[in-house]
């Protein structure tokens, strides 16, 4: 498990910033285990680390409200790079 969290705060002018997880598993797998070149896979989690994020997502429930925001869902993740994308005062398990 990877628990990320930018402890910056917008108010201060911080700005979102970009962290390769893949490369942290690569270069966590190599200080434990003394190898290079393992495969990982790699799944973006909820907080409490017990389903992965697109099924707690899925299972949230939708409550309906007089303002209903029909804006586009941000995906703060680049799949292909292995760069997630980290806002101020976020926290991201993986």
């Amino acid at each position: 498990m990877l628990r990320l969290e930018n402890i910056a705060d917008a108010i201060d002018g911080a700005t979102a910033t970009k962290v390769n997880v893949m490369e942290l598993a690569a270069i966590f797998f190599e200080a434990k285990n003394g190898k290079i070149g393992a495969n990982f896979d790699i799944t973006e989690k909820s907080l409490s680390t017990n389903m992965n994020l697109e099924d707690m997502v899925a299972r949230k429930i939708k409550w309906k409200t007089k303002d209903e925001f029909d804006g586009p869902s941000i995906d703060y993740s680049e799949p292909d790079t292995g760069f997630t994308i980290l806002e101020p005062q976020r926290i991201r398990v993986f």
